[in-house]
């Protein structure tokens, strides 16, 4: 195990110890405020979307639990540390479940209802059968839609006794999920010995997923791990549209995250058709998109500049080069950020503005997260981001990247006119009854494939009276 999840789980102890430790001061008061949650059913249920990375489609809610508002266990955090202080776990494990599937009931929310379910819990003697079944039953919900998601915030060392309690909710229907994979206690070991139907992958690999090659490596690996195994995946705390493509173009089946929904008393039942990158197309899209281009088409060289590089110097270079609208700011070949011309102009064209500023380095007037591209992504693609995304904020520049290495600059400009182009290209040598490839690209691209020697398989099919069927079929 490294050092930064070795840091995690140690962090994790010093919190529970810190709670602990809390609670012992606390002890009749949180007693008094538990028991009161208990009697008086005082929980409700908020819903967090999980999302089919395929086609945009929510496909269930995983369920999270809070306490009262005005209580100390609001939180689920110190709720849970609570129960387990005062050695009542199980029941309030068995409450939340049961206060799970009535709001998911009272809401007629669709889809898969995704309930937490602590290993520890499981392990306690005193831990009742049959009650999950018999919940669902009065709320007329097929156990084949629950998926009993194993949350590890202890390290599981019974391993035989929770794949044993794992089979009898196999055995009643339900689906098994393993959460937070990679986090905490939670490993590969776990995943081959419970065998799964969902993995979770934890929210720290996929956060900033998009700068971070080590990431994408490890969860492109625990992807062909779970396609192998017949697993589906889920990405945890998609945040951003650049984490979303990502994930989505490595393979992960489905996804949740702010980016997506925050977990809500009242979640949506359909995502806005904005935020959704769908990678279903239909005949007629597939037909007019059939040639396509990378970002490494948009490539244009720039002046850069340095983080510690001052107003003025900057100031002086867009002097000199006033078509120069962007200048990216690197170091080491890492892409720090980018610095404006209006946004230098305006602080170096005020009053004193070279006086009192124009010794400051760049790094603290420059936007921090431009858009970073890597050259490979479509650029339908990048169009998609860039139209979905309200709050990038980006200008007409953007930043292209080679494993997080920088390359570039592109604009958006350019990219318009590049996709109008190929669109119209497209359509002047597509077959106008099936709208798909005719013989020009097709030469093209048997061309370009003997060009650099590739091993290709070419079938050519000659159907007589094609027209005749096409045109009924329409």
């Amino acid at each position: 195990m490294d050092k930064e999840s070795l840091l995690r789980i140690d962090t994790q102890h010093l919190r529970l110890m810190d709670t602990a430790t809390t609670l012992d001061s606390q002890s009749n008061s949180v007693k008094d405020v538990f028991d009161d949650i208990i009697r008086n059913k005082r929980l409700t249920t908020w819903f967090q979307p999980i999302i089919d990375l395929f086609n945009g489609q929510i496909i269930g809610y995983e369920a999270l639990v809070r306490g009262p508002s005005d209580s100390p266990l609001h939180s689920p955090g110190n709720l849970f540390n609570a129960a387990m202080h005062l050695n009542r776990l199980t029941e309030l494990e068995t409450m939340c479940r049961d206060v799970n599937i009535e709001y998911f009931s009272r809401l007629n929310l669709p889809g898969k209802l995704f309930l937490n379910v602590s290993p520890k819990a499981l392990l306690e003697a005193n831990f009742p059968t049959g009650f999950t079944h018999q919940a669902l039953f009065r709320h007329n919900i097929d156990p084949s839609n629950v998926v009993i998601e194993l949350t590890e915030n202890f390290p599981i060392l019974d391993i035989e006794t929770i794949h044993n309690a794992l089979k009898h909710y196999r055995d009643a229907g339900f689906k098994i999920a393993l959460d937070d994979l990679g986090s905490a206690y939670s490993g590969l070991r776990l995943w081959s010995e419970l065998k799964p139907d969902y993995v979770k992958f934890d929210k720290y690999f996929i956060q900033s997923i998009n700068r971070d090659k080590h990431k994408k490596r490890l969860i492109q690996s625990l992807q062909e791990i779970a396609l192998s195994e017949g697993c589906l995946t889920i990405a945890e705390g998609i945040e951003t549209i650049e984490e979303y493509y990502i994930v989505q173009a490595l393979g992960v089946n489905l996804g949740q995250g702010y980016y997506f929904s925050r977990p809500a008393a009242s979640p949506p039942q359909q995502l806005p058709a904005e935020i959704v990158m769908s990678n279903q197309k239909s005949t007629t899209e597939m037909g007019l998109k059939w040639r396509s281009e990378t970002v490494t088409s948009l490539i244009k060289t720039a002046p850069t500049t340095m983080p510690t590089t001052t107003l003025n110097n900057v100031g002086d270079l867009l002097e000199r080069m006033p078509e120069l609208q962007a200048i990216p700011v690197i170091e080491n070949m890492k892409v720090c950020g980018m610095i404006h011309r209006h946004e230098v102009m305006n602080i170096l064209a005020s009053r004193y503005g070279r006086d009192l500023r124009g010794n400051s380095s760049v790094q603290q007037v420059m936007q921090q997260t431009p858009l970073c591209i890597d050259k490979d992504i479509p650029i339908e693609k990048l169009s998609k981001i860039i139209t979905n995304n309200e709050n990038l904020h980006q200008g007409n520049h953007f930043i292209i990247t080679e494993q997080d290495q920088y390359l570039g600059v592109g604009m958006v400009t350019d990219l318009l006119k590049r996709i109008t182009e190929l669109q119209i290209r497209n359509a002047r040598y597509a077959n106008p009854l099936t709208l798909l490839p005719g013989n020009v690209p097709i030469n093209e691209h048997i061309e370009q494939l003997l060009h650099e020697q590739k091993e290709f398989t070419a079938c050519y099919f000659d159907l007589d009276n094609f027209k005749f069927y096409g045109s009924i079929s329409k």
